[in-house]
């Protein structure tokens, strides 16, 4: 079995494609990728959703002697979401009176989605220690100090 494993891998080395997305793939496993994206999609998700309720409330504070434009834009919006777009766009209903209380709910939850998607973001680059400070020089060029 031993001898099957490195023909297979000497195999591999020599072919760059191959060897190539063997590396990626070994090095995302040893990385723990998928918890990390699955991580920061997560966070994507619950930043997202907090922003369109403020994108909703403004739009129901600023336009509201224009429902035409109102409901242009917020289609527009929704569009951009090709599963659940439509669903949201059905269920605002509810809002159309309390857009201040939308809006204070709305901006609490884009801080706190929005942290969470700072720091899924910023957690990948700690773990694989990439993002290092800058060295300083001990002396500054032409100083004369050596």
């Amino acid at each position: 079995m031993e001898r099957i494993a490195r023909r297979v891998d000497a195999a591999q080395q020599r072919f760059a494609p191959a060897a190539l997305v063997f590396g990626v793939m070994k090095k995302f496993g040893d990385d723990n990728a998928g918890t990390l994206v699955t991580n920061f999609a997560y966070s994507a998700f619950i930043a997202v959703f907090p922003l369109l309720l403020v994108l909703v409330s403004i739009l129901n504070l600023v336009l509201a002697h224009d429902p035409s434009a109102r409901t242009s834009l917020l289609n527009s919006a929704f569009s951009e979401f090709p599963v659940v777009g439509s669903q949201l766009s059905h269920n605002i209903h509810g809002l159309q009176r309390s857009s201040v209380v939308g809006l204070v709910i709305g901006i609490v939850g884009l801080i706190w989605g929005s942290t969470g998607l700072a720091q899924a973001g910023s957690s990948p680059w700690r773990r694989s220690g990439t993002c290092r400070g800058p060295s300083a020089p001990t002396t500054s060029p032409g100083s004369g100090a050596a």
